[in-house]
């Protein structure tokens, strides 16, 4: 049936009471790589140029009981992952639109079931032969150029293809070879790997975009590590609006950031380099006493140390709306403490780490690690405190990362109390797809949400106020949580003596 503007109308009859499926497939008529005589095992040919438009094509399944006459729309998608190359430095080079492109992508799928959705297990390495590259530029973006196109069958969810090449020719002999190891790819999604195709060096930056029409989403830029640049200072507030100005101001954030609060206005990639020293905030080397950090809904990328090392102010400390995802951050020492946003929280007044998310990350090192903090404590000298330690984490999660530690580990915190000047509230926590291991020769040091619950709350109040650990509402769920190879299914691993632990309401003892 032909497709105009791309609509089409299919008309039947139906019997009244029956359950139907339908599969719709859409393809060019020209194109024959696609045998669809088992719709639950549509077989798909590789043979094939490079670069060629025809191979495109569409499906949807439906399943449904008739109980009156109908109209129904289906939306058909690709079944396919795109992948696209495409090159910056175009301009200039003479004949370009001559040159031709192969491509070569190992392990795709062969065969689609379109009434499951399910790809086959049986795969093939695949060759797009040489082909002239195509005449177009990126729609608004013109300095982009098309090198390469290709479609191959992905699954619903992201994964990673083994290797994919591109091979550039320019009519007579290769120029240019770029390989990709592990291209992530997705059912119809776009990969587009960015870079200088015509010459022989060049940095490779790959997004996976889900628009196949209307705007397009550039490459995200990733810190080179080095160049360091200071955001102006505004009414005691430095905003950050890219990978530079926050190395500048989280290299020391105790001595360059005399401000009252930090606003993050765009997604960074601070591509796993360090900012040359882990930040601490000490009240005792100068004014320096509360800090707010607005992530205002943003996401980082490539951290591999805590935002903030450790704390000594006697003030206050607030994150706010903050995404740490895909981040590697270790320490090759089983001392001390390590978290992703805050190592180890001391002698402050107020934490607060709220709406705050870690996802698909490494947090690993330390005697006391958690995804949120290692290690929390007041402080009980008379002479030149004391500071009551209270620290609220609300509305933050943890998923699908890994947490270790040579000691406590959890996914909120690792040691949530180190003295009865503490208090910790942790509401509305939610830890999911994570493994959490303790590597202590200890049975109990790990758990889902709380490694130790620690000493707060022995010896009552203090100064009008009493220590302990609260836990109102959390989800837990698909965890691997172990402490010296004990598994452990708790949202704690150990309360310590004369602790105070309230989950829900209720005093929850060892």
């Amino acid at each position: 049936m032909p497709v105009a503007n791309k609509q089409a109308t299919v008309a039947t009859k139906l019997v009244k009471g029956h359950t139907y499926t339908f599969v719709f497939w859409a393809q060019n008529s020209a194109c024959t790589a696609y045998n669809t005589s088992d719709m639950k095992a549509i077989k798909v040919d590789y043979a094939a140029n490079c670069n060629d438009e025809t191979r495109d094509a569409f499906y949807k399944m439906d399943s449904f009981t008739v109980t009156e006459a109908f109209e129904k729309t289906e939306v058909l998608t690709r079944p396919f992952a795109q992948i696209n190359f495409l090159a910056d430095d175009a301009a200039g080079v003479v004949g370009v639109d001559a040159y031709k492109s192969m491509v070569t992508v190992t392990g795709v799928p062969t065969t689609l079931n379109t009434l499951d959705g399910t790809v086959g297990t049986e795969t093939t390495d695949v060759t797009f032969a040489l082909a002239t590259i195509p005449n177009e530029t990126l729609a608004g973006y013109e300095s982009y150029k098309y090198v390469a196109m290709n479609y191959i069958l992905a699954a619903t969810d992201k994964e990673m293809k083994n290797e994919v090449v591109l091979t550039v020719n320019d009519g007579t002999q290769d120029v240019n070879t770029v390989t990709v190891a592990n291209c992530p790819v997705q059912r119809n999604y776009r990969t587009n790997i960015f870079g200088s195709l015509f010459t022989l060096e060049g940095k490779f930056n790959i997004t996976i975009d889900p628009i196949y029409e209307g705007e397009f989403n550039l490459p995200e830029k990733v810190w080179d590590g080095v160049t360091k640049t200071a955001p102006a200072l505004v009414d005691g507030v430095y905003t950050i609006t890219n990978e530079d100005e926050m190395a500048y101001v989280f290299q020391d954030l105790e001595t360059l950031c005399q401000a009252q609060a930090v606003n993050i206005t765009n997604n960074l990639n601070m591509g796993n380099h360090p900012f040359n020293g882990i930040t601490s905030l000490n009240g005792y080397n100068g004014t320096f006493k509360n800090l707010t950090i607005n992530g205002n809904g943003k996401t980082i990328k490539g951290l591999v140390e805590p935002l903030i090392g450790s704390t000594w102010t006697g003030g206050t400390l607030a994150f706010n709306d903050i995404t740490i995802d895909e981040s590697n951050i270790v320490k090759n020492s089983d001392s001390g403490a390590w978290g992703a946003f805050i190592a180890e929280i001391a002698c402050n007044q107020l934490t607060k780490i709220t709406n705050c998310h870690l996802m698909n990350t490494t947090v690993k090192g330390g005697k006391w690690t958690g995804g949120m903090y290692g290690y929390g404590n007041g402080y009980s000298n008379q002479n030149d405190g004391p500071v009551f330690s209270e620290i609220e984490i609300t509305n933050c999660s943890t998923e699908n990362c890994i947490i270790e530690a040579k000691g406590s580990v959890g996914a909120a915190c690792g040691h949530a109390t180190g003295d009865t000047w503490t208090l910790v509230t942790i509401t509305n926590f939610t830890a999911t797809g994570n493994t959490i291991t303790s590597t202590d020769s200890s049975n109990n040091k790990a758990g889902s949400l709380i490694g130790t619950v620690g000493a707060g709350g022995a010896g009552g109040a203090i100064n009008g106020k009493c220590g302990g650990v609260y836990v109102n509402n959390y989800t837990v769920s698909n965890n691997t949580v172990t402490s010296n190879t004990t598994s452990i299914d708790r949202i704690y691993g150990r309360i310590g003596s004369g602790a105070l632990f309230v989950v829900n309401g209720e005093t929850i003892t060892q």
